[in-house]
C-alpha cells in the first residue's frame, strides 16, 4: 500500500515539473528607436498577455517548451508577428514596431 501511495504523488510531483522556458526582450520604434510603453504583448496560443513597461521591456515565465508565436501590438504601429522556441530562452529580443493603421482589432 506505500509502495502505490508513493508512486501515485512520485507521478504527480513529476507532471509539475514540465519542461519551461522564459524570455524577455525590449519593443522599439522603428524609426526614432525609442522604447514603446505599453504595448500589448501575448502568446496567443497560451493565452499569455503582458505589457511592456516604461522602457519598452517585456517578460514572461512558464512558457512550456515548444515553439509559438509572439505577438506585439500598439495602437498606432503595425501588429509584429514573431516565432519564439524553447531555444530562445537565453536571448533578449529586440523588437521594432512600424507605424501603420487599421492593424488593432
Amino acid at each position: 500500500m506505500r509502495f502505490v501511495l508513493f508512486f501515485v504523488f512520485s507521478i504527480g510531483f513529476l507532471n509539475g515539473l514540465k519542461a519551461q522556458f522564459s524570455i524577455s526582450g525590449f519593443v522599439y520604434d522603428e524609426k526614432e528607436k525609442q522604447p514603446l510603453p505599453f504595448a500589448e504583448v501575448s502568446v496567443p496560443a497560451l493565452n499569455f498577455y503582458s505589457q511592456s513597461d516604461s522602457i519598452g521591456r517585456f517578460h514572461f515565465d512558464q512558457i512550456p517548451f515548444g515553439e509559438y508565436h509572439l505577438q506585439i501590438r500598439l495602437l498606432g504601429y503595425r501588429t509584429l508577428i514573431a516565432p519564439i522556441h524553447s531555444a530562445d530562452s537565453l536571448k533578449v529580443f529586440q523588437f521594432y514596431l512600424s507605424i501603420g493603421h487599421g492593424e488593432f482589432p
